[in-house]
């Protein structure tokens, strides 16, 4: 089972998501199954209060596939394409967004490099992300190992 976290902050959020999960099941030929939307203030910045949502399938894809159809649609969608930025401490820079697509989990998917690191570094730092699987059907949530 593959989980990921969609936010958005910029423009119409909800209708952000939407397309972002329309996409998703387009490109990647799944079924989704949704948390509900979830408003959150910004983390590391500045910024207009998030929606988010997580997102759970089926499929048998190799997570760095994902992760480029994942910022594929960020593109497609009107987000600059990025790579992490770091301030002189060390410090993760973020900003406004108009949509967000994070790998959480990847079925039993363990990596660390310099693109992707599974299950996501923050799953555990961000409280809604538990809240949001905690409101999938019960069979999904048994299958979100961080």
């Amino acid at each position: 089972m593959i989980f990921l976290a969609l936010g958005s902050n910029l423009d119409d959020r909800a209708e952000n998501l939407r397309v972002a999960r329309e996409k998703l099941s387009q490109q990647l030929g799944v079924r989704l199954i949704e948390s509900p939307v979830m408003a959150t203030a910004a983390i590391g910045f500045n910024g207009a209060e998030f929606l988010n949502q997580v997102v759970a399938f089926e499929k048998e894809i190799k997570s760095l596939t994902l992760l480029n159809q994942c910022q594929q649609i960020e593109r497609e969608m009107g987000r600059a394409a990025h790579e992490p930025q770091f301030d002189a401490a060390g410090e993760r820079i973020y900003e406004n967004r108009v949509i967000d697509i994070d790998l959480l989990t990847c079925g039993g998917v363990r990596i660390k490099t310099r693109r992707l690191t599974l299950p996501h570094p923050q799953c555990w730092e961000r409280p809604y992300i538990a809240q949001l699987v905690a409101q999938l059907p019960e069979e999904i949530q048994k299958q979100y190992r961080i």
